[in-house]
């Protein structure tokens, strides 16, 4: 399962590395894409996941 992981975040960087930004530096360039990445994953995220975090913070308050 690991390795269909791996491969599959091979084809998202091989997607947007085209893509980068120029005018940015090589470190912004990776924490552009390191920020592409993070948010695409968001997009998965189970919703159920999102409501229990949200349960949580209210008991702790």
């Amino acid at each position: 399962m690991a390795i269909y992981y791996k491969k599959q975040i091979t084809a998202l960087e091989g997607s947007i590395s085209e893509t980068l930004p120029s005018r940015m530096a090589l470190p912004a360039q990776g924490a552009f894409q390191l920020g592409y990445y993070h948010e695409t994953q968001k997009r998965y995220t189970k919703k159920a996941d999102t409501t229990k975090k949200a349960e949580d913070m209210k008991e702790e308050f």
